[in-house]
C-alpha cells in the first residue's frame, strides 16, 4: 500500500498552457511526451506518481478532471470511474445480494466482513465496475432512522473496525471503495429539505453537534476507515451541521482529510447547492460516472476556485486512483452474471451470523419433524433488504423463503395472521363514506401549491383515493385533502395504509391514525415504503374522517393511495386456530424502512403485536422471528417464549432462519444497538421533537456523546437489552485476565474463553474502558467499547484471546484547545459479554497513568 502525505505538503507542478476558453472550437491535445512517464514507474509510491501526472497536465485538463471528465487522464494510462451503489452487494443483476449492515454488524467479526468485502469487490470488477458506493459508517444514534441499519451500529470504534475491515477486503480486487455518509446523517426526514414554492429545495435539516461529539463519535469511524490501506473516497451527506451543507463545511472536510490523501465527493442531487462553496470547502469531484453535478469550468477560469484548490482536486483524484491498482489492473468488460456459489453461501452464513437471539425460555432449538405454525410474512412477501438505493431488488425465483426453508425440517401449516407492514389492504369501501352533501364518497379539495388557503383550485367528488401523479390543471408541488364521514359495519380493528411520495396524515374525530413523509412510494431498489396506522371502529358509529396529503417533501413524482384492512381482513382466527394445533408456532412480524423513509414508530404494527399475544395465549411455545430495520418495543414479550432477530438478512433469510431455530447453528450475533423500554427511554427521543425529528429544521443533538449504550450507562436507564447482548444455545467462561502495556499507551488485553456446554458456538467477548478521573470538569462515557472478538468453539474447548486497545482508546477532543487530549488517570477495563454484564475485571490501568498529553486534531 502507498504512503500516505499531507496534501498540504504536497508541491505540485505548475501549469503554463493558455487558459481554457468554454466552447472554443478545436479539442484539446491530449498527447503524452512518452519519452518520460514516471507515473507508470510502479516501484514510485502512489503520491509520487499522482504528483508526477499532476506536473504534466495542463489547466485545461485539469479543469476537466474537477469537473467529473476523467476521459482526459487517458493517455496516462488512467482509467475511467464507474460506479454502483450499495452497500448490501452491488446493485446490478446478476450480482450477489447480501444482508443489511447490521446483520453484519451483529457478527463483530472482523474476518467476515474482510470476506464480504472481498466478495463484493470481485463481483464490482467483474460487472466492470471500478467504485463501490459503501459500505456506510452512519453511527446509530437515532433508533427511527430509515438507513441506520446500513451502517454497523451505535458505537463508534464498532463502526470504524468493521468498516475498514470490509473495505480492505473489497480493495484486493483493485477497486475503489467510497464510504458513506460524511457526516451527521442520521434521520432521512428532512435530509434533502422540501420542495419550494420555486422548484428549488428549501435548506436541509440542521444537525446540531457539539464539536467534541463530531470528533469523537460521528468523524470517528471515518477517521479509522481512513488509515493507510483504507478507502479512496469518502461520500458527503445531504443535511447540514451547525448551520453548513456538509458538502460545503470546511472545518468538518478538513478534519476528514487531515493525514488521508482521498477523494471526497458529494450524494448525488441535493448534497451540494452552491458549487464554489462546496469546492472551496474540500469536496474534490462532482460525483464518479463521468458526471459534472452542475460544476462548471468557469468556476475555476474566474477564479473563484484557486488554482491550489484545483491542483489539490486532481492530486487526490490521482491519488485515489494510483493507490487502488487500477492503473495495472483495469476492469474488464461486464458479465451478465458474477454471483458464485461460494458468494452465496457467505450470504447466507452472514445472515445465520447475524442473527440475534434476545430471548429463549428453553424452547430452542426445535426437534427436528415437529408440527410447525408458521405464521405471518413468510413467503415471497416477507422484507428481505433495506428500501433504497442501497437496497435490491428481488425475484421469487431468488429467494429462499422461511417458508420454503422450514418447510424442510417440518410438517408446517401456514397461517399469513398479518403480513406485517407490507400488508396492502383494498380501496375504502365508498358505500361506507359520505360526502357533506350526503352523497356517497370522498370529498376532495386540491390546491396549486403546499398551503391550503382560501378556495380550493379543484374540489369535485370522488370515489377513492389514488393518484399516480398531479390531477389535471395542477402542476407537480400541490396539496390535497379529502374529507367525509364514515360509518362501517363491523366492529374491530381498522387498518389504514398510506402508500406516497411526499407527506401525508389521516385522522378520525381529529385523532391522528397514521402520518408520515416518504421521497418515494418504492425508492429505486427493495419494498415499497407504506405507513400504516389502526383504530378501533364501531359498527353504526358515525366519524369524521380526513386525509391530506402533499406533494412538498417528495423527491421522487407525486403519489398517493389510502387503503383499509377491515376485521373481516383479519387471519387473526385462522392464526390462533394453526397455532393451537402446532407443537411449537413461528410467527414472523417486520417493518420497512429505508432510504427516503424513517421508521414512523418504534412499535411493531397493531395487527401484529395483537397476533403475537394471541398466537402466545394458545401455544406456549411461540417463537417470535423479528425483521425490522432497528430496535423495537415489545410490550409483548411476554407472549413470547423465544425471539430472534434477522435484520433485513437478505435473500436467503430462510436458510438462514431454519438453520438456526433447527439448531444446525447457533446464533452468534450480538447487538449492534441498544433496545429501549420506550420511545423516550434513548438519546434521540428523550428531548422530545428537540432532539428527532427536529424543530424548525434543525434537530439539536442534546446527548453529545453519550450515544446509545453510554447514554443508558449515564442516565441509569436500562434498556430492555443492551449492546452487545446476544444468547446462545451453550455457555461460556472466562478467566486468568492479564493486561499488558502496548506501543502508543494502549493496552494488550488477553484472557482464556471457555466453551462449557454441549454446542458448538461463538463467544463474542467485548472490551470496554471505564471514565477517567481527571480531568475535572469534563463529561466521560462511564464505559465505551475500546475493543472486540469473535471466537467459536467446540463443547470443552478452550482458546487464549488476546485484544488490542489502541492508545487513541484514551484520547478525548478538548474543545477549549482544539485539539486532542489523553486522559488516562484512573481508567480501568473490564471484559464483558455485553455493555452491560462484567466477566473479567474491572481492574486498574495504573500503566496508563501518565500526565495528559495533547495531540493535535
Amino acid at each position: 500500500m502507498s504512503t500516505q502525505a499531507n496534501p498540504s505538503e504536497i508541491r505540485y507542478g505548475t501549469a503554463t498552457d493558455a487558459p481554457l476558453t468554454v466552447g472554443s472550437g478545436s479539442p484539446p491535445d491530449t498527447s503524452v511526451d512518452e519519452s518520460f512517464q514516471p507515473w507508470r514507474d510502479q516501484s514510485r509510491s502512489a503520491v509520487e506518481r499522482a504528483q508526477s501526472v499532476l506536473a504534466d497536465l495542463t489547466e485545461e485538463q485539469k479543469i476537466r478532471v474537477a469537473t467529473g471528465d476523467l476521459e482526459v487522464l487517458e493517455p496516462y494510462g488512467i482509467p475511467t470511474l464507474w460506479s454502483s451503489d450499495g452497500p448490501a452487494g452491488i446493485t446490478r443483476p446478476g450480482t450477489t445480494v447480501f444482508p443489511s449492515g447490521f446483520s453484519l454488524a451483529s457478527t463483530f467479526d472482523t474476518g467476515l466482513a474482510y470476506q464480504v468485502g472481498s466478495a463484493i469487490g470481485g463481483e464490482l470488477r467483474g460487472k466492470g465496475l471500478s467504485v463501490w458506493l459503501g459500505p456506510a459508517a452512519d453511527v446509530a444514534r437515532n433508533p427511527w432512522s430509515g438507513r441506520q441499519v446500513e451502517s454497523f451500529g451505535e458505537d463508534p470504534l464498532l463502526n470504524g473496525v468493521l468498516a475498514y475491515a470490509e473495505i480492505s477486503g473489497a480493495r484486493q480486487s483493485h477497486t475503489i471503495q467510497c464510504l458513506k455518509h460524511y457526516v451527521g446523517n442520521n434521520q432521512e426526514l428532512g435530509r434533502v429539505g422540501d420542495r419550494g414554492e420555486d422548484g428549488v429545495r428549501t435548506p436541509a435539516i440542521d444537525a446540531r453537534i457539539s464539536e467534541r461529539a463530531l470528533q469523537e463519535i460521528y468523524i470517528a469511524p471515518f477517521r479509522k476507515a481512513t488509515a493507510a490501506g483504507g478507502t479512496g473516497s469518502v461520500m458527503g451527506s445531504y443535511n447540514r451541521v451547525n448551520g453548513l451543507q456538509a458538502c460545503e463545511h470546511p472545518a468538518i472536510i478538513a478534519s476528514l482529510k487531515d493525514g488521508w490523501n482521498g477523494v471526497y465527493i458529494p450524494d448525488y442531487s441535493q448534497a451540494v447547492r452552491d458549487q464554489v462553496a462546496a469546492a472551496n470547502a474540500g469536496v474534490d469531484l462532482p460525483q464518479f460516472d463521468q458526471g459534472n453535478g452542475g460544476r462548471s469550468p468557469e468556476m475555476y477560469l474566474d477564479g473563484s476556485v484557486s488554482a491550489e484548490r484545483l491542483d489539490d482536486t486532481v492530486f487526490r483524484t490521482l491519488w485515489m486512483i494510483f493507490d487502488s491498482g487500477l492503473v495495472e489492473h483495469p476492469v474488464g468488460q461486464a458479465k451478465d452474471n458474477v454471483s458464485t456459489p461460494q458468494n452465496r453461501q457467505l450470504s447466507a452464513r452472514v445472515a445465520a451470523r447475524g442473527a440475534v437471539l434476545l430471548k429463549n425460555d428453553g424452547i430452542l432449538p426445535l426437534r427436528a419433524s415437529s408440527r410447525l405454525a408458521v405464521i405471518g410474512a413468510a413467503g415471497p412477501e416477507a422484507v428481505y433488504t433495506i428500501g433504497g438505493g442501497g437496497g435490491a431488488t428481488l425475484g421469487p425465483d431468488d429467494l429462499v423463503s422461511p417458508l420454503e426453508a422450514l418447510g424442510r425440517h417440518a410438517s408446517v401449516i401456514h397461517a399469513a395472521g398479518s403480513e406485517g407492514i407490507l400488508s396492502k389492504g383494498n380501496p375504502i369501501d365508498v358505500s361506507m363514506l359520505r360526502t357533506p352533501d350526503g352523497e356517497s364518497g370522498w370529498w376532495a379539495e386540491y390546491w396549486d401549491g403546499f398551503q391550503q388557503p382560501g378556495n380550493p383550485l379543484v374540489a369535485r367528488k370522488e370515489a377513492g383515493i389514488a393518484l399516480a401523479g398531479p390531477p389535471e390543471s395542477l402542476g407537480p408541488m400541490f396539496s390535497a385533502r379529502w374529507s367525509a364521514t364514515l360509518t362501517v359495519q363491523e366492529s374491530g380493528l381498522y387498518t389504514f395504509t398510506s402508500l406516497h411520495a411526499g407527506f401525508s396524515k389521516l385522522t378520525i374525530d381529529g385523532a391522528t391514525v397514521l402520518t408520515g413523509e416518504r421521497d418515494a412510494t418504492k425508492f429505486v431498489h427493495g419494498p415499497e415504503l407504506p405507513v400504516s396506522g389502526s383504530v378501533e371502529l364501531i359498527a353504526g358509529a358515525t366519524v369524521d374522517i380526513r386525509f391530506e396529503y402533499s406533494s412538498r417533501p417528495s423527491l421522487f413524482g407525486q403519489a398517493v393511495a389510502l387503503t383499509w384492512s377491515t376485521p373481516a381482513d383479519s387471519g387473526l382466527a385462522e392464526a390462533v386456530a394453526a397455532a393451537a394445533s402446532a407443537e411449537a408456532a413461528i410467527v414472523f412480524v417486520n417493518d420497512v424502512a429505508g432510504e427516503g423513509a424513517d421508521r414512523t414508530s418504534l412499535s411493531l404494527s397493531r395487527r401484529q403485536e395483537d397476533l403475537i399475544r394471541a398466537v402466545g395465549a394458545v401455544n406456549p411455545r411461540t417463537v417470535v422471528v423479528l425483521n425490522t430495520g432497528g430496535a423495537v418495543l415489545m410490550p409483548w414479550l411476554d407472549s413470547a417464549a423465544a425471539v430472534l432477530q434477522m435484520w433485513y438478512p437478505g435473500p436467503f433469510f430462510g436458510q438462514a432462519v431454519a438453520d438456526l431455530l433447527f439448531g444446525e447453528v447457533a446464533p452468534a450475533g450480538r447487538l449492534p444497538v441498544s433496545f429501549p423500554t420506550a420511545s423516550e427511554n434513548c438519546a434521540a427521543g428523550a428531548g422530545g421533537a428537540r432532539t428527532y425529528p427536529g424543530v424548525g429544521n434543525t434537530v439539536s443533538y442534546d446527548e453529545g456523546i453519550l450515544v446509545g449504550y453510554r447514554w443508558h450507562d449515564a442516565t441509569g436507564i436500562r434498556p430492555l437489552f443492551p449492546f452487545g447482548f446476544g444468547l446462545t444455545y451453550t455457555e461460556f467462561s472466562y478467566t486468568d485476565l492479564q493486561v499488558t502495556p502496548a506501543v502508543e499507551g494502549g493496552a494488550e488485553v488477553s484472557f482464556t474463553v471457555m466453551n462449557t456446554g454441549e454446542r458448538t458456538a461463538a463467544a463474542v467477548p467485548q472490551v470496554y474502558l471505564t471514565s477517567p478521573d481527571q480531568p475535572a470538569g469534563v463529561q466521560f462515557a462511564p464505559n465505551a467499547l475500546a475493543g472486540f472478538a469473535s471466537v467459536t468453539l467446540e463443547p470443552a474447548e478452550s482458546r487464549r484471546v488476546s485484544v488490542t486497545v489502541e492508545g487513541d482508546c484514551l484520547d478525548f477532543y478538548d474543545e477549549t484547545s482544539g485539539a486532542w487530549a489523553r486522559a488516562a488517570s484512573g481508567r480501568r477495563l473490564w471484559v464483558g459479554a455485553s455493555s452491560a454484564e462484567i466477566v473479567l475485571g474491572p481492574v486498574p490501568l495504573p500503566h496508563l497513568n501518565a500526565s495528559t498529553e495533547s495531540r493535535m486534531a
